[in-house]
């Protein structure tokens, strides 16, 4: 798919950041494409999108360019995905078993019965693929696993009716979809480098409550108080929705009216393996200078993508619609700080963004 769009350049701290307006919404453009001033700015371009991601930007008539590192990346992935399609499938099978420090009798179950475990949490964290001195994730064509979709949607059907039931004053619901990737929990304990959050029953990636509820807050401090959280406390309406501590409008600590619902998914997610290149490691660990002949160093990490989520809010005291900061209905905020600002981590680059659903 092709959509017209125009380049927003400005400067930043890194250098010179880019979005692309397209039907009225922005949208980062990906780190592979080289930007070195601000020459392109308000420029038309055509955008090129595939499976909801930009793939190509063709400006005056040719490809928008891409960094070297990229291709070398790019190169790499295929011929990693290439080697698991050469290998025999029980041959994968047993070398992944063995490579599990489980106890022999687990292990003996496992090899004819391990794509019946349908946990994700249970198979990212217990079954560690433990091989040459690494942890490493097992996927398929880079989709780690297949989330049974009709038990996506009977579990959060079940878990909002048990909402509606609660005797609460709700909102409407808010279904919102990933712009592009997201990762919740990155910096989570984890034996892998990195890790994720995933619901400890059903093992699906989730939207946590509190995590919603902190990026809200953090927004609205933003936009209307400078920044300045002691501002926020001043005012009436902004204690009632989150609470506060004794340093506040109501010189006593309270706890927020309104409750932050998790988000359930209401697609099957998928999640996919990403990586970030770290390319100067001998600089950043104060031994030498950042140069070009150092090798880089990929941590691959889990993202989610592709993905729809339902977003509920619930109070005791009044109508959801009568909580405003500065006029504005708090389910408008939610809405916009997870356009703007997004949830989870890397969001400065675009990860963890939302679009709302019609």
């Amino acid at each position: 798919m092709n959509k017209k769009g125009i380049f927003l350049v400005k400067k930043s701290k890194k250098g010179f950041e880019c979005k692309v307006e397209m039907s009225g919404k922005r949208f980062l453009i990906p780190l592979f494409y080289e930007l070195k001033d601000d020459s392109l700015n308000k420029k038309e371009c055509l955008v090129v999108i595939k499976n909801g991601e930009i793939k190509e930007i063709i400006v005056d008539g040719k490809k928008f360019s891409k960094k070297n590192e990229y291709y070398y990346m790019e190169k790499s992935h295929r011929k990693t995905n290439n080697s698991f399609k050469d290998n025999n499938k029980n041959t994968r099978t047993n070398k992944f078993i063995d490579n599990i420090k489980l106890p022999y009798d687990t292990k003996n179950v496992l090899k004819n019965n391990i794509n019946l475990i349908d946990n994700f949490n249970l198979k990212l964290n217990k079954l560690v693929n433990f091989e040459n001195g690494k942890f490493l994730y097992k996927s398929k064509n880079n989709n780690i696993h297949q989330f049974n979709k009709n038990l996506i949607y009977k579990v959060s059907e079940n878990y909002y009716k048990k909402i509606k039931r609660q005797n609460l004053k709700l909102s409407k619901e808010m279904q919102v979809s990933i712009q592009w990737k997201m990762i919740v929990g990155l910096s989570n304990p984890s034996v892998y480098e990195t890790s994720m959050i995933l619901h400890h029953i059903y093992g699906f990636p989730y939207l946590p409550g509190q995590a919603i509820k902190g990026v809200v807050r953090n927004y609205i401090i933003e936009e209307n108080f400078d920044f300045d959280e002691s501002k926020a406390l001043k005012d009436k309406d902004f204690c009632d929705i989150f609470g506060t501590d004794n340093k506040s409008f109501y010189k006593e600590s309270r706890k927020g009216n309104i409750i932050f619902f998790d988000g359930y998914p209401i697609t099957s997610p998928k999640i996919n393996i990403d990586v970030m290149n770290v390319h100067y490691s001998d600089y950043y660990n104060g031994n030498l200078a950042p140069t070009d002949y150092q090798n880089p160093i990929p941590i691959y990490f889990l993202i989610v993508k592709d993905t729809s989520f339902n977003i509920l809010i619930g109070s005791k005291e009044k109508e959801i619609d009568e909580y405003k900061i500065k006029n504005t209905p708090i389910t408008e905020w939610i809405k916009i700080a997870l356009q703007e600002n997004g949830i989870g981590a890397k969001t400065s680059i675009g990860y963890g963004r939302f679009e709302l659903q019609d």
